[in-house]
């Protein structure tokens, strides 16, 4: 593995990170790869400890420092952190150190999936220092790769050999992509360094077949290609079919039936004032309300209401919620408007019976590629959507838990767009119905 310092070290913890690999040694002989140091990227508070480019996926490396060295550490990424039996506590009510761990590889894993680079697997590694003996972490968290350990060469060699047995395989060609956009200052490095660094000299079946989405979004409302093709490509021009006499005198009694009833179910409905159909959906279509919020006016186009999170939930967080489900859900879709573009920004708010599980939800919901919740369609609001490249942030207030997603109406978006992220920011104070 060859190291290449970016930057200087953002902790000692980066420290032991740089040492570490360095130990693991030039070219492929152990792992190969490039380890980047001292990695910056646009909208990161500090430079991330480590981004290690292999032969076979990337891991991005994150340093935690904790207040002691310790023998055991208990590390969920949705619960309390425990050192050696002793719950670690900030100030700010975090419960464990990950949080901003996770929001610098969050910006790195939005980097790359806008860049199209995610074809490889993606590993988080959290590094915890001064020292620690043992790691207990939940089997959920390892299966979404995350890993949390002390830097040391031998914990390193051990995930580094764990992507080695990973396809596909990463492409010289590939390689290079990644480095540039990690690193676009640096000098890029030649074929033959990366060729004795373990990456392949072409492009392997795999990777050219492999999906690029670190989230699949597709919205259920609209009809997908296959759909579309299997569609008669002139309706008009199809043989017609003709019914029998009595088959056609059942379907005009039918017919006359059908609208008995439902002229008698609207009449029932009106003089019930909500009506059947709008207390089970909750669905509200509004009339555009403006509200600004940080000199941005947000046009409120749809609301919703409900007494469950799981069924309108996707990803690991929709797991989540089937264990511990919320009280109540409220949502909201705005419509801004940013340098004559129009961006759609969808709010959802999860109420829980107490703060302690409020929190234990953020953590979950914060996480890199862990779902979200379901979006409106203004359009119909009864109809849910998933928004595609959507910026995405959560914010928490004693029981509430608030999660926003903002893309472009009609338009390409990626999670680290700027003036999406403005929003994001801008939407967190935005008033929510009910």
């Amino acid at each position: 593995m060859r190291l290449v310092r970016v930057g200087n070290d953002a902790s000692q913890v980066g420290a032991d990170v740089r040492v570490a690999l360095t130990a693991l040694g030039r070219q492929d002989s152990v792992v190969g790869g490039i380890a980047l140091t001292g990695v910056r990227l646009a909208h990161c508070p500090r430079p991330i400890d480590a981004v290690a480019v292999l032969p076979h996926g990337v891991l991005i490396i994150v340093g935690v420092e904790l207040p002691d060295p310790a023998l055991r550490l208990e590390a969920p990424m949705a619960g309390q952190w425990k050192t050696d039996g002793w719950p670690l506590a900030r100030s700010d009510g975090t419960m464990n150190p990950a949080v901003e761990a996770l929001q610098l590889v969050n910006t790195v894993a939005a980097r790359l999936q806008a860049a199209g680079l995610t074809s490889v697997p993606v590993r988080t590694v959290i590094a915890v220092g001064p020292y620690v003996e043992t790691v207990s972490q939940p089997p959920d968290d390892v299966a979404r790769g995350v890993r949390v350990v002390h830097p040391s060469a031998t914990n390193l060699l051990a995930l580094t050999a764990e992507l080695a047995t990973s396809t596909p395989s990463c492409s010289v060609e590939h390689a290079q992509r990644l480095l540039r956009e990690l690193a676009p200052e640096q000098q890029a490095l030649p074929t033959t360094t990366l060729l004795g660094e373990g990456f392949a000299d072409t492009i392997s079946p795999e990777l050219a077949s492999a999906d690029t989405k670190l989230l699949p979004r597709f919205d259920d409302a609209s009809p997908g290609p296959l759909a579309a093709q299997n569609a008669p490509s002139n309706p008009s021009s199809s043989t017609p079919r003709w019914l029998p006499i009595g088959a056609l005198a059942l379907v005009g009694l039918l017919v006359l039936i059908g609208i008995v009833v439902a002229l008698s179910t609207s009449g029932s409905n009106r003089d019930e004032g909500t009506g059947q159909g709008q207390r089970r959906s909750g669905a509200k279509p509004v009339t555009p309300v403006a509200v600004e919020v940080g000199g941005v006016s947000f046009a409120r186009t749809a609301t919703k209401q409900d007494n469950t999170c799981a069924p309108h939930a996707f990803g690991d967080l929709g797991a989540t919620l089937q264990r511990e489900d919320c009280t109540q859900l409220r949502r909201a879709e705005f419509q801004a408007k940013v340098r004559g573009r129009t961006a759609e920004v969808s709010v959802a708010v999860a109420l829980f019976g107490d703060s302690r599980t409020a929190n234990s939800f953020q953590q979950v919901a914060q996480v890199p590629g862990s779902g979200g919740i379901k979006a409106l369609n203004p359009g119909d609001p009864s109809a849910e959507r998933i928004p595609r490249g959507a910026a995405f942030g959560t914010a928490s207030r004693d029981n509430r838990v608030r999660i926003i997603q903002v893309a472009w109406r009609g338009q390409p978006s990626t999670p680290d767009d700027r003036d999406l992220i403005k929003l994001v920011q801008s939407a967190r104070e935005l008033p929510m119905p009910g």
